[in-house]
């Protein structure tokens, strides 16, 4: 491991070379190779095995701890590495990872003020852009919702010079939660939309860019007071994928405050209270005075759904967004997802999101009468039919259907929100 830091000159250029080399071969370069498959892959359990079998730089190794949520051990290395440097207040490196472990602590404003400081020290462009973000979801959550578009704003007009990084993706996702906290709900639903659009043509979408709209997407439905249980199940497995044990965590305990019905995550909640400090404020905020602006939208909606918990072995295959015409096809293996975008409604469209939006199943005139619904099912004429939208449910897009005693289930398909 290497414990020299590196020049501004020097992180300019590793920075812009591994975004170019985003998708292509790492020529034997450990280093980059780990950068990959932290921020490119987000495949963090694999970042975790190559610096465990190979020497890693500093940085490198200290921001796949932070990746796969091991904070504890992040901080030990950092403050290590500040004993051996006598300049690291003049880093803004050192700093911008000091910032996100602040982030991760919900101390808030040391957050703040840590970004400023980063800032200050006229970082590396895109180390820049982190600063800002980082920034803009403490004063998001501080409530300073000012200078969380401030810095949004600032991060749009870098994305021009830095267009392959993820980091305005991740700032356009704060904006939609600016605008569901000041209850402009409408607003947030439409910049959400948006997003998921511009992903329909962007060159890969991760699990990472999943995880990270799917906790937005629950965030806007819970300042709505609507139920966002399924959405919260769907992040939870996502997370798992990827090996980010903090969002796994943070998920869960948002789905036991907010459903009396996954009381059955006692054991891992009281776990992740003690492990993660940002869990255990929230928990205090949604017990007592909420200081956060996370902490005041679960506070309002604690213990107000019970929709039926699903089985925590299910593995999704696909993502239904009824609202889009959009079906995702989710890659387990490379942690990537394949953007379907239908166009326009479908009749196989509907009959996918129908099926799919009942976990228990649907009988096969329940499915007649919602695709047919002026005319009366009858078994020996309208079977074939049903079997016919089966057959092409199951070739179109590879989805499991499973009928059993006439009932209908699609148990690896997901669906987000209604249909428009």
């Amino acid at each position: 491991m290497s414990s020299t830091p590196k020049s501004k000159a020097e992180w300019v250029a590793f920075e812009i070379a591994s975004v170019a080399a985003a998708t292509s071969a790492t020529n034997g370069d450990h280093n980059r190779e780990v950068h990959l498959a932290r921020s490119v892959l987000n495949d963090m359990r694999k970042a975790e095995a190559l610096c465990l079998i190979h020497p890693t730089e500093f940085l490198q190794e200290l921001r796949t701890l932070i990746g796969r949520g091991h904070f504890p051990e992040a901080w030990v290395k950092l403050q290590t590495y500040r004993s051996e440097k006598e300049s690291l207040e003049i880093d803004p490196e050192w700093n911008l990872e000091l910032a996100r472990l602040f982030a991760y602590a919900n101390e808030w404003e040391k957050c703040i003020e840590t970004c400023g400081k980063v800032l200050n020290l006229q970082p590396s462009p895109m180390s820049m852009m982190v600063a800002l973000q980082v920034r803009s979801v403490a004063a998001f959550e501080l409530g300073n919702f000012a200078l969380a578009l401030s810095d949004i704003n600032r991060i749009r007009s870098l994305d021009r010079l830095y267009p392959n990084t993820q980091v305005a993706y991740y700032a356009e996702l704060v904006d939609v939660k600016v605008a569901a906290a000041q209850g402009q709900l409408t607003l947030a639903k439409l910049k959400l939309s948006q997003i998921w659009q511009r992903q329909i043509n962007a060159p890969v979408f991760t699990f990472d860019h999943l995880l990270t709209v799917l906790r937005v997407e629950a965030f806007v439905a819970m300042s709505a007071g609507h139920d966002a249980t399924r959405i919260l199940e769907l992040a939870v497995w996502t997370a798992l994928k990827q090996g980010d044990d903090f969002h796994t965590a943070l998920s869960q305990f948002e789905l036991y405050v907010t459903n009396p019905n996954y009381s059955l995550l006692d054991r891992r909640v009281f776990e992740a209270v003690a492990r993660y400090q940002r869990i255990s404020s929230l928990d205090i905020e949604v017990s007592g005075d909420a200081q956060s602006t996370t902490g005041h939208v679960l506070r309002q909606i604690r213990g107000k759904f019970t929709t039926k918990t699903i089985d925590a072995e299910r593995q999704p295959s696909h993502v239904v967004l009824p609202c889009l015409n959009l079906v995702f096809r989710l890659n387990s293996e490379n942690l990537q997802v394949e953007i379907i975008d239908m166009k326009k409604r479908t009749q196989l469209f509907d009959a996918l999101c129908f099926i799919a939006k009942h976990s228990e199943g649907v009988t096969k005139a329940e499915l007649f009468q919602a695709l047919f619904g002026s005319q009366k099912y009858v078994s020996h004429l309208h079977d074939p039919t049903i079997y016919q939208v089966v057959s092409r449910l199951r070739k179109t897009w590879k989805v499991k259907i499973d009928v059993l005693n006439g009932v209908l289930m699609a148990p690896e398909v997901a669906v987000i929100g209604e249909l428009a």
